[in-house]
C-alpha cells in the first residue's frame, strides 16, 4: 500500500483554504487505497485522528533545548523513520524545508508540492506579470525584479532582487530530489 505523509501549515480543526483542499483530497486518496498521515505545524501540540487519519501537530517555532531544532523537525524525522512514507506531500514550505528535503532524499522518499498559494514562488502573490498577464517565467531576480518594482510603484526599469522567494530557489535543485 502506498503511504503519503502530508506536511501542512495548519490542519483541522483549524480551517482555511489549504486545509479544505487537503481535507477533501485525503478521503479520495483513501478510497484509492492510499494510506495518509498528516504532520501539521503549530501549537498546541497534539496527536489525534481526523476522519480515520492520524494527525500530529508539532510546534514549528520553539527550539528544543537538547537539539536546537524545532519540535516540528524532530517529529518529522520521527515520522519518516517510524512510518516510512513513500511520498511526502508538501502543502506549505516550513523554515527548515531544505533540511527536510535532504532527509527525504536520503530515504528515497518522493516529494510532491501542491502550490496552494502563489506567494510560494511569486513576490506579487498573484502570478500576474506586471499585473496584466499570467506569468509563465521561471522565478528569478532577473525575471521577477522588474515586475516587483513595478508593483511597488518604482517603475519596471528599476530591478530589485526579489528576496521574498530567495529561500525557495534551492528547493528546485533536482540533485537533492530522489530520482523519478
Amino acid at each position: 500500500m502506498i503511504s503519503v505523509l502530508h506536511l501542512c501549515r495548519r490542519f483541522f480543526p483549524q480551517r482555511g483554504g489549504s486545509e479544505t483542499y487537503t481535507g477533501a483530497m485525503i478521503p479520495a486518496l483513501m478510497a484509492a487505497g492510499i494510506h495518509n498521515r498528516v504532520l501539521a505545524a503549530g501549537a498546541p501540540e497534539a496527536d489525534y485522528f481526523w476522519q480515520g487519519v492520524a494527525v500530529t501537530r508539532a510546534d514549528d517555532k520553539t527550539l528544543q533545548r537538547n537539539s536546537g531544532r524545532s519540535r516540528f523537525l524532530d517529529r518529522y524525522f520521527e515520522l519518516l523513520d517510524t512510518h516510512r512514507p513513500d511520498i511526502l506531500h508538501w502543502h506549505f514550505l516550513p523554515d527548515e524545508a531544505e533540511l527536510l528535503l535532504e532527509a527525504s532524499a536520503v530515504r528515497n522518499i518522493r516529494n510532491v508540492h501542491t502550490l496552494h498559494h502563489p506567494v510560494t514562488i511569486c513576490p506579487r502573490h498573484d502570478l500576474m506579470r506586471f499585473g496584466r498577464e499570467l506569468c509563465d517565467r521561471t522565478p528569478s531576480a532577473r525575471e521577477c525584479g522588474p515586475c516587483m518594482a513595478n508593483f511597488r510603484g518604482l517603475g519596471a526599469a528599476l530591478c530589485i532582487p526579489a528576496t521574498a522567494f530567495a529561500r525557495v530557489i534551492p528547493l528546485a535543485i533536482k540533485s537533492k530530489l530522489p530520482p523519478s
